[in-house]
């Protein structure tokens, strides 16, 4: 297989024509480690702009500090190669040998998660089929013909499972919902009500939450105080009645039998959290995943908080757009708009004008005293932006947020209802 990767890659280098179909392949296609690290570095010298070839190659490997003789030795490979005139055919092989490592690996997965029982056997079935059948006709997902859009996927773009709701009704009158393959932003201060917010649009559904602020007790404390009307601090402490403690139990024994949430809340990094994700979305087929915030997600490269971020920023939304799932990020705002004493702007978003610029839509909590919520819609791709006043308030004392309609009360508890 090495010489078929040499012949590919030196074939490539040679040609133009033969550089652009192997372009459009990841490093990933090719097992040995120097064929995969010299697809990487052709791949970053494209996209710069930069002639492709062995200069380019032994400089970035000189840079990565990759072993030097190692290096020489596989350009001296490469540059002994003839171009050769059969590149379809090689690349045909590469792919082959690429899909059935692929069907090996997510037999594997499936196999384990039918085994712990988080897919039916129908599924198992289903799933296997579905990559075989893509292998068979190979059909790439990366890009599609517009003018190939057939009925029903015309259908599916009217289908209002392309979103789920907050369970607000003055919110999702005004967002519809938070949109599959999306990237949404809750933003406040602390103490503003972002995470509660968040938590509870998120125990509606099958859920990925990954917590770095509060612990997993912590969380279902909020839970259970917004049920069974105890305040969270008197559960934790267990410093609550006996009447309210057969509540407290009541409500434990209603919400575990429909509770959906996986809540990650130990050694989250950025890597460990990308990671998590990749596998228990293919394991659990959750409907949301939240990020509870994404200014304490440590990791991620860069010589400043920004450029940190940005970089998180990216790979969630990314990751929401390839797995098709709403993103619900909530963040930080900065510290001036209290000083300033003003509603937010995009701008304050904290850190990261990347969060902006990646977020499909952007809702500002900010409160206007002790009683009193704006809910702000700063940006909104799929629909309209401005405030909602005087139609949602936070009830900070049993942890929810409570929607009012027609001057009535609506308390929006767990809402099991899939709407």
């Amino acid at each position: 297989m090495i010489e078929t990767e040499i012949n590919i890659i030196n074939s490539a280098i040679m040609d133009d024509n033969n550089l652009i179909k192997l372009m459009m392949l990841s490093p990933d296609y090719f097992t040995n480690d120097m064929a995969r690290l010299s697809m990487e570095i052709m791949q970053d010298c494209y996209r710069n702009g930069q002639k492709v070839g062995y200069t380019c190659l032994i400089a970035d490997m000189q840079a990565r500090k990759i072993d030097n003789d190692k290096a020489l030795n596989f350009i001296a490979l490469l540059s002994k190669t003839n171009p050769v005139s059969n590149f379809d055919y090689l690349l045909n092989i590469l792919q082959k040998e690429k899909n059935k490592k692929d069907l090996m690996l997510s037999s594997v997965d499936l196999y384990k998660a039918l085994k712990a029982g988080d897919i039916k056997h129908e599924d198992f079935i289903d799933k296997i089929i579905e990559i075989k059948d893509r292998q068979l006709t190979g059909k790439d997902d990366n890009y599609f013909e517009l003018n190939n859009f057939s009925d029903d996927e015309i259908e599916d773009i009217f289908k209002r499972s392309r979103f789920i709701r907050t369970g607000l009704p003055s919110l999702d009158e005004k967002i519809s919902g938070l949109w599959r393959g999306q990237t949404n932003i809750i933003a406040g201060r602390p103490g503003s009500g972002k995470s509660t917010l968040g938590i509870q649009i998120a125990q509606k559904y099958n859920t990925l939450f990954f917590s770095l602020e509060m612990t997993r007790h912590e969380i279902y404390a909020k839970i259970l105080c917004s049920h069974s009307e105890v305040e969270s601090w008197k559960i934790e402490s267990k410093r609550f009645t006996e009447e309210e403690g057969a509540r407290i139990k009541f409500q434990h024994k209603d919400i575990c039998n429909k509770l959906k949430m996986i809540v990650f809340d130990k050694n989250v990094t950025y890597a460990s959290l990308i990671n998590y994700a990749n596998v228990f979305i293919k394991l659990k087929q959750p409907e949301l995943m939240v990020i509870d915030y994404i200014q304490l997600v440590p990791g991620a490269s860069g010589e400043n908080q920004n450029l940190r971020i940005s970089e998180t920023s990216r790979a969630l939304k990314l990751l929401a757009m390839n797995h098709n799932i709403p993103l619900l990020i909530l963040s930080q705002l900065n510290r001036e708009i209290e000083k300033s004493k003003r509603e937010p702007v995009l701008a304050d978003l904290r850190d990261s004008g990347a969060l902006e610029q990646d977020a499909s839509l952007v809702i500002f909590l900010h409160p206007i005293d002790e009683d009193k919520m704006n809910i702000i819609v700063a940006k909104n791709r799929k629909g309209r932006t401005g405030k909602i006043e005087d139609k949602i308030y936070f009830d900070k004392q049993y942890s929810r947020f409570n929607d009012i309609e027609s001057g009535k009360e609506i308390q929006t508890k767990m809402g099991w209802i899939h709407d």
